[in-house]
């Protein structure tokens, strides 16, 4: 299986190589993630999630606003067959001029999208790191809009068509801002059987003010919103949920803490966080910022779940990141 993407890989940047322009580059990462998710929950699934993934590669600067990416994803899962999951390629084009930016192909999500835990739970960074598809974005000093679309499966006899398209946004004016978010997950059946068809999506917008640098604090910020789902297996009609979250987040030199508070309908979403199907739930993660490093971060971290009458449950968590990219972004 290595063989087969080295190959292509190889192809590819004898193409490149020859036809490009002469300004080329290296990019890389390396990241290791531990997170323990010993729930007692029901609802929530039991697990540890413990690896590593290295991302590296060539980048060809063809003009001004183009650039063509080539390399690979790989993620080591401790404890299991170093070829239980496959490499991922990243095959990429991005557009880049003023205020605007898009890629397409097969491209890193970090730093693209960082939707609320409630919408897409962060497993999904360490086992689908990768957008397969596309993402354009407006910015400014205003802040950003962005659109995606991945595609995670093709129609056949054993795989099911299915997509994750949104887009998130964060406006600003003074101390004020705005955020949105919106994602859509669209589940169809197998080739040639009549299973149902599922749509399941949800959003959430945000007001708040952010008073980085008004106090003693690094980060002090605090913001209340919505929060929704909705869920339709065709023909049936959608169920739909909603509710009320306050959020407040900290930080002082090394130590931080972020809280956010839930009330409302149970909320139903395939790539969400469980704990918020229990229509009240309450969470403080509590981090420390253990090296400060332009090109290495590093986050542990502990977390307490409340879900009042159910359950209290607590998790722990250890990142790194390593940033081995030689060009300026």
């Amino acid at each position: 299986m290595y063989r087969k993407y080295l190959s292509l890989l190889l192809i590819l940047f004898s193409f490149i190589i020859k036809d490009a322009a002469q300004d080329h580059w290296l990019y890389g990462s390396w990241d290791n993630f531990f997170d323990d998710h010993e729930y007692r929950s029901s609802l929530v699934v039991r697990q540890k999630m413990i690896g590593e993934r290295l991302d590296a590669g060539l980048g060809f600067t063809v003009d001004t606003i183009n650039q063509i990416v080539t390399g690979l994803d790989y993620i080591l899962e401790y404890g299991s067959n170093p070829l239980a999951l496959q490499p991922v390629p990243d095959i990429y084009y991005k557009y880049s001029i003023d205020h605007f930016r898009a890629f397409f192909g097969s491209f890193p999500r970090y730093k693209l999208l960082n939707f609320p835990l409630a919408l897409i739970k962060d497993s999904f960074l360490y086992y689908k790191p990768n957008i397969q598809g596309g993402l354009m974005e407006v910015n400014g000093d205003w802040g950003y809009q962005n659109a995606f679309c991945d595609w995670t499966g093709r129609q056949s006899a054993t795989v099911h068509e299915a997509f994750l398209a949104g887009g998130s946004g964060h406006l600003k004016y003074s101390i004020f801002y705005f955020e949105n978010y919106f994602c859509m997950y669209h589940y169809a059946g197998l080739l040639d059987l009549k299973t149902p068809v599922v749509d399941n999506g949800g959003g959430a917008i945000y007001f708040g003010v952010d008073l980085e640098g008004k106090t003693f604090l690094d980060k002090c910020s605090f913001d209340i919103g919505g929060l929704g789902s909705y869920n339709r297996q065709r023909p049936i009609s959608y169920d739909r949920k909603a509710g009320l979250q306050e959020r407040a987040s900290f930080f002082y030199k090394y130590f931080g803490v972020d809280m956010f508070y839930y009330s409302g309908g149970k909320l139903l979403l395939t790539w969400g966080d469980p704990f918020y199907r229990y229509g009240r739930y309450l969470r403080a993660d509590t981090y420390l910022k253990l090296v400060k490093s332009k090109h290495v971060d590093t986050k542990l971290g502990w977390s307490f779940h409340n879900v009042f009458d159910k359950t209290n449950d607590n998790s722990v968590y250890l990142m790194i990141r390593v940033d081995l990219t030689s060009y300026k972004n």
